[in-house]
């Protein structure tokens, strides 16, 4: 939005990120394409007299609480709030928190990660953006404009709950099986396919016994985003945080799942054997050890 001269969006940041960001600009890498911000619309902390319009949380999961109770002094009760996170349930987390704001559900389809601080590497040309909430906030309608005159694609959607379980599907199945094998998306689909259509099919099962219309042709887009829309050598946050020790959304991605799977009595055995059992001890191994380096 800042490089494209759309909007001048205050954007909060913390640590070694926004240092370098402050230093030296947020410096993107798109396909081929790079491309610098500067760093005056960075802070650390808003003005004490400044009330927001929107806020979106980018945050991790399991960080949206903290930083909802740390921005909602800066809000009135006509702040449209939505969160990026990945994961489900996060509108019902930012009601409790914002009792009398707009609330809107939301999830967006993008591949990156930061390489170092002030530094984002995006991948394959993904940018998805739905939102949804019933009824629809003029504010929404607004921010969609504003993403979609900035080539950042931003759908409104009539049923975003489905929308939210759609990214969820994928982003659950792929990020347990790259870091479960600590291999990309690629190699996932060359060499552990039946793998990823076990995991698909689980969690349709479960989501059905929610009342979640998950059809098998969103299966099947499912499996060909990954074979054909997506990069060979493309790799999730899940896989990346597991694999070098870092806390990770592995409650968020599959505990969630793994929970609602138990409650509905739905046979799992992907992704409890495979994925999250494994993934869990896994991840508390390498905490140990980074603990202890």
């Amino acid at each position: 939005l800042i490089h494209s001269k759309v909007l001048n969006p205050t954007i909060i940041a913390r640590g070694s990120h926004l240092e370098a960001i402050r230093a030296n600009g947020l410096h993107v890498e798109d396909e081929g394409e790079h491309f610098r911000v500067e760093g005056a619309n960075f802070i650390q902390n808003p003005q004490n007299n400044e009330l927001f319009d929107v806020v979106i949380f980018c945050t991790k999961s399991y960080d949206l609480e903290e930083a909802a109770h740390q921005i909602s002094p800066y809000t009135d009760k006509n702040t449209l709030v939505f969160a990026l996170c990945n994961g489900l349930g996060h509108a019902q987390t930012l009601k409790s928190i914002f009792p009398k704001n707009p609330i809107a559900s939301a999830c967006i389809y993008i591949l990156s990660n930061i390489t170092k601080p002030g530094y984002i590497r995006k991948y394959g040309g993904v940018f998805l953006l739905f939102a949804g909430a019933n009824p629809q906030p003029e504010k929404l309608v607004q921010m969609a404009d504003l993403f979609n005159r900035a080539n950042l694609r931003f759908k409104l959607s009539e049923d975003i709950i489905l929308e939210c379980w759609k990214k969820y599907l994928f982003i659950a199945t792929f990020g347990a099986l790259t870091a479960y094998y600590n291999e990309p998306i690629g190699a996932i689909m060359e060499h552990h396919g039946e793998k990823a259509k076990s995991l698909l099919a689980e969690i349709q099962v479960i989501a059905h016994a929610k009342g979640i219309d998950l059809s098998d042709s969103i299966i099947e887009k499912s499996l060909h985003q990954a074979r054909e829309k997506v990069p060979y050598n493309a790799t999730t946050s899940l896989q990346l945080d597991i694999n070098s020790g870092k806390h990770s959304e592995l409650e968020a991605l599959l505990g969630t799942i793994a929970k609602e799977a138990m409650m509905t009595k739905t046979h799992a055995p992907v992704l409890f054997a495979v994925s999250y059992t494994h993934l869990r001890a896994h991840e508390t191994v390498l905490d140990l050890v980074c603990r202890l380096l």
